[in-house]
């Protein structure tokens, strides 16, 4: 995750030099106003919007709530030592609090393959 949101903060910050003047582009690419938007799918995809970009166009609703879902798991495996607590419990999961996150190999493959497939996107339509 940490080098998917590092990717899309170099990206995004790359497409806006390229489409807007320095001194608009400088405003939107100050570490206050990307901050850690990209650890969040509404959020980065607001960010990429406001360059008329759609982040995560290529990507099915289904595919979409997956990737959402373990960039949650992600948060609270990173920060709550896999506990589940009340904001994770809010962002839909049947999983009850304290109990551990679960985490399994498929799901990172896939969840890699996932944020590869949006990184190969951005490249081949947009560098």
């Amino acid at each position: 995750m940490t080098a998917y949101e590092s990717y899309l903060k170099t990206i995004y910050k790359y497409l806006v030099h390229k489409k807007f003047n320095l001194e608009d582009g400088e405003k939107m690419v100050t570490k206050q106003a990307i901050g850690n938007r990209f650890q969040n799918i509404k959020r980065g995809q607001e960010l990429f919007r406001k360059i008329d970009l759609e982040l995560y166009g290529s990507l099915s609703p289904e595919d979409l709530e997956f990737l959402e879902i373990n960039i949650n798991k992600r948060h609270v495996i990173g920060h709550n030592l896999s506990l589940v607590d009340e904001a994770y419990i809010a962002s839909g999961t049947s999983e009850q609090a304290g109990t551990t996150v679960t985490i399994l190999s498929d799901e990172v493959s896939r969840f890699a393959q996932l944020c590869e497939g949006v990184i190969l996107r951005l490249e081949r339509e947009y560098l």
